[in-house]
């Protein structure tokens, strides 16, 4: 096996305290050993990292998907919510709400939905403050007073569910 020549410095100090014990270690074998666990320690540390990245990027990917589809849900849950809704709500109310109630405009301005619009809506507060104690759980707001993505979804999707019957009986009442 061929050897390559590699100079090392120690300090004084260590070199004095080594002096006695010279004949008890060879230099070369100690430092290839001490060499040869520090790259070993390395190379296992850089492939579990590399491992660990791949496990990392696909348990992203699968939270992703999963967070995706309950918000889907949420969505779906609020559509039907807001059909429900619409089928027995007031006339000025489904008007209202279908037409004149612009949550997400707003929300668009400051990155997110305060909580506060959505319950100090003079038409449709009694609406949403029955919506909120039935789902406590998913209306919570955090610090800031700003919804969830998923109260966000719900309620979207309940004024989806809204607009969607609207479309559906507005032609009908002209006449």
């Amino acid at each position: 096996m061929s050897a390559k020549k590699v100079t090392i410095s120690i300090s004084d100090a260590l070199a004095e305290r080594s002096e006695k014990w010279k004949d008890k270690f060879s230099p070369s074998d100690l430092y290839q050993r001490a060499l040869l666990e520090f790259i070993s320690k390395k190379e296992q540390l850089a492939e579990r990292l590399k491992g660990d990245s791949e496990m990392r990027e696909q348990m992203i990917e699968r939270l992703k998907a999963q967070k995706k589809q309950a918000e889907s849900n949420f969505f779906e849950e609020g559509q039907e919510e807001g059909t429900k809704w619409a089928q027995t709500a007031d006339y000025s109310e489904l008007v209202y709400a279908a037409e004149r109630f612009d949550l997400f405009e707003k929300a668009n301005q400051i990155g997110g939905v305060h909580y506060k619009w959505v319950l100090e809506d003079d038409t449709l507060n009694d609406t949403f403050e029955a919506l909120f104690d039935e789902r406590s759980n998913l209306f919570k707001a955090d610090d800031d007073g700003l919804l969830g993505s998923e109260a966000e979804k719900f309620i979207e999707g309940w004024l989806d569910g809204v607009r969607a019957f609207w479309a559906e009986m507005r032609p009908h009442l002209n006449g």
